[in-house]
């Protein structure tokens, strides 16, 4: 459905595939091979004593601004306290690896698709803003650390 709101623009629009589609807790960017299991140990360590809990998918954004936009997202709202709380031990805890600390406030949100300048086209996400959807909520019952190629 969100798809079919850009599906006749020119502009080069990449969306995630499904099986790729996830919640950013921390981004590290390029990551040495022979560190992956120290912080794969750190996440552990942080994530042994968290409690399940449940978070809810309702709305749709982009970033940075809808006249240029990067990113096309559905937002993620619902017990967002475990999900902030387990966000910054995270980040304090691979601060401590020295992966940088991010500059901008956590955006609880689940990419759908990217957008590359300079491209001849700016896609009118106007639509896709406005659409409206049922919420669908989902259980938190697990971390996974997992590399990505943008």
């Amino acid at each position: 459905m969100l798809y079919s709101t850009l599906e006749g623009s020119p502009a080069k629009i990449n969306w995630v595939k499904n099986i790729q589609l996830h919640l950013t807790l921390k981004f590290l960017g390029y990551t040495p091979e022979l560190s992956n299991s120290e912080v794969i140990d750190h996440i552990e360590t942080i994530t042994r004593d968290v409690k399940p809990f449940n978070l809810t998918i309702e709305e749709t954004g982009c970033f940075p601004i809808p006249e240029r936009p990067r990113a096309l997202w559905m937002g993620v709202t619902g017990d967002l306290k475990p999900l902030l709380n387990l966000v910054s031990r995270i980040e304090r805890s691979l601060d401590g690896l020295g992966f940088p600390k991010e500059r901008q406030v956590y955006s609880p949100h689940i990419t759908l698709a990217r957008v590359k300048y300079p491209q001849k086209w700016t896609p009118d996400v106007g639509l896709f803003l406005k659409s409206s959807y049922d919420p669908i909520d989902f259980p938190v019952d697990r971390v996974q650390f997992f590399s990505s190629e943008l």
